[in-house]
């Protein structure tokens, strides 16, 4: 990337939605914020614990960390996340 910054200054943000502030602006961490919002909502309404325990972790790393932006985040996201939320998905339309 051609920046003016040297590479000690070129550092991530420590904080998520900090990040997603920077990088999309109000509208997309309203976005990003509502999404969060309805999975924690539908997992508590569901009494779906595995998947409320899961964002809680999610939410808490997002505090401390750019999660998705890193591997690791991608992983856990890819790998634990969407067949819970998949899960869950299931078991409102069963409802």
């Amino acid at each position: 990337m051609d920046s003016l910054l040297t590479p000690s200054n070129q550092l991530r943000s420590h904080n998520m939605f900090f990040a997603i502030q920077i990088g999309l602006g109000c509208i997309g961490t309203l976005l990003f914020s509502i999404l969060l919002g309805t999975v924690l909502y539908d997992s508590f309404k569901l009494k779906n614990g595995i998947v409320l325990a899961a964002y809680i972790i999610l939410i808490t790393s997002f505090l401390i960390e750019d999660t998705i932006e890193t591997q690791v985040g991608v992983y856990f996201m890819s790998l634990f996340m969407i067949p819970l939320i998949q899960k869950q998905i299931a078991l409102k339309l069963k409802n």
